[in-house]
């Protein structure tokens, strides 16, 4: 049986976040179009507004341009 992570659990597991996901991904693309960021994922939980100023909140992420993200 074929089926993506969401379909087969309820919540993030103790490997990590949807946060931390989010995280790897921008560190892998180095610079992303904020606006661009939750169209990443084909989960049914997506990142959104909050969950990305959260990131930036605690340092995890920067804004080093208006609509841009990046690691700090």
């Amino acid at each position: 049986m074929l089926a993506r992570w969401d379909q087969v659990t309820t919540g993030p597991g103790p490997e990590g976040s949807l946060g931390d996901l989010l995280v790897a991904a921008v560190r892998a693309a180095v610079l992303a179009p904020e606006a661009e960021v939750p169209r990443w994922f084909s989960f049914s939980e997506r990142p959104d507004a909050a969950l990305i100023g959260a990131l930036v909140a605690a340092g995890r992420l920067t804004r080093p341009a208006p609509g841009w993200l990046a690691l700090p």
